[in-house]
């Protein structure tokens, strides 16, 4: 862990200092990823796309450049379970990024899909 980030961590169950919301302010003001179908310590949503959806619409408040979303399971497969990662990128007001296993092929077709910026 970076020394600034280990500083200004904040122990489990406490609440975060107003410099610790402050530095995390700052580090997140240019985007942020998101990954909704990558599993976490083995668990993953059986229907992620409502909470992503929401996640999403929540994240035009900060006023973010970007979204970087992983499409599928991070480093893995794309088609891990049914998602619209479509929604997103109409949602988000600002850059959406995405990753995971594009070639010339899957690029080209998603940015002809993709709404007027």
């Amino acid at each position: 862990m970076a020394p600034l980030t280990r500083n200004r961590a904040v122990p489990p169950g406490m609440v975060p200092s107003p410099i610790a919301v402050d530095y995390y302010g700052q580090r997140a003001s240019a985007g942020i990823r998101i990954s909704p179908l990558t599993p976490v310590d083995d668990g993953s949503d059986s229907n992620p796309q409502p909470l992503f959806d929401h996640i999403v619409d929540q994240l035009n408040q900060l006023k973010l450049l970007y979204i970087h979303v992983i499409e599928g399971a991070t480093g893995g497969l794309r088609d891990v379970a049914p998602f619209d990662y479509a929604s997103l990128p109409r949602r988000f007001k600002q850059a959406y990024i995405a990753n995971n296993g594009y070639d010339f092929e899957l690029a080209t077709r998603h940015s002809r899909a993709a709404p007027p910026t």
